[in-house]
């Protein structure tokens, strides 16, 4: 397996897996030990996702392209995640460098975010773009069981036809990362404040966190368009949202850092409250999107969209694995 960043540009030439110039190399660049550090977590992960799961050989490398994107592929050869290097610095202008995320919270939320040992921007930053490391892992998990060729990329065809299996295949792939966000979350908790942990210290983090992760979701789409459901290749974005914290806090339950500390919640509620905290920071100008309305009816439209995701609750595919399964066999017991 590749070691470093210039094994992971070899292995691209090797494999024929895409024009070695096409590689974003950021070594001597700017941002170079914000790219290296998330190279390595992708590294590490990967590593240790292929020590149960036949995903190997495998390769991570930035692309160098400046579109908003994400990509996970099997060439016949090699398993490969391409990260857009578009995608990567958008995270960077729109999270990590968003002063008006800084100033807001500075400002009306100065009490709770002192308790904090990391700068929030850094955290959503790392959530937002692990979120999408996991999920195109969560494709690599799926497509391993029959090492068939494929290239499944993160912004929608809008020209594309809806089928079952696309919308089944995504959906588990955002199911199977925000288990590992939630778990990430938790850990982030347990770490900042051990057994001092409040309700309110609990809430802010996730309430705080979705809402920077749907942020983050929308940049997929070109436009944030009214509601579809069984309609073109990808899911609607804020479907896509409302799968992933229905996940997120489904996993939390579980936790047993949040039971022995006493924290309970209801999952439709916190729900709730991402989408209000999501509309009061674009309100206040801190997220640079109008989406408000839409977000209105999809509460109000909800009932559809359990409708929706529950008939893909059954993983009814052949030909890939449950990227779900894979984690309670494997991930979840480690």
């Amino acid at each position: 397996m590749p070691v470093n960043y210039q094994d992971e540009i070899d292995a691209v030439a090797l494999y024929n897996v895409i024009p070695t110039l096409s590689v974003y190399d950021y070594r001597g660049l700017n941002y170079e030990d914000l790219y290296n550090q998330f190279y390595k977590f992708c590294r590490e992960s990967l590593d240790f996702h292929s020590v149960n799961i036949d995903i190997t050989p495998n390769i991570f490398v930035f692309y160098n392209n400046l579109n908003i994107n994400a990509k996970a592929g099997y060439n016949g050869n090699v398993f490969v995640i391409l990260f857009y290097n578009g995608l990567f610095r958008w995270a960077i202008e729109n999270l990590l460098n968003n002063e008006n995320i800084d100033n807001y919270l500075e400002k009306n939320y100065k009490k709770i975010i002192e308790k904090f040992d990391n700068d929030l921007n850094v955290l959503n930053f790392q959530v937002s773009t692990n979120f999408t490391y996991y999920h195109e892992v969560a494709h690599l998990i799926q497509k391993s069981k029959k090492k068939l060729l494929f290239d499944l990329q993160e912004r929608p065809n809008t020209e594309s036809e809806y089928s079952y299996q696309s919308h089944l295949l995504e959906l588990n792939a955002d199911a199977y990362a925000s288990i590992a966000i939630a778990t990430h979350i938790t850990q982030y908790l347990e770490k900042t404040f051990a057994d001092t942990v409040s309700y309110e210290d609990f809430h802010f983090t996730v309430k705080f966190l979705g809402s920077c992760l749907f942020y983050y979701i929308m940049s997929f789409s070109d436009s944030l368009e009214p509601i579809y459901y069984y309609e073109k290749s990808h899911p609607h974005p804020i479907v896509r949202l409302f799968n992933i914290l229905i996940n997120v806090s489904h996993h939390l339950t579980n936790s047993d850092y949040l039971e022995e500390n006493k924290i309970t919640f209801n999952q439709f509620q916190l729900l709730q409250d991402v989408f209000t905290f999501y509309n009061e920071l674009e309100s206040e100008k801190v997220f640079n999107s109008d989406v408000g309305s839409i977000i209105e009816t999809t509460l109000n439209d909800r009932k559809n969209i359990i409708d929706y995701l529950t008939s893909f609750l059954e993983f009814n595919d052949d030909e890939h694995f449950d990227a779900l399964e894979k984690w309670n066999l494997h991930i979840n017991e480690e």
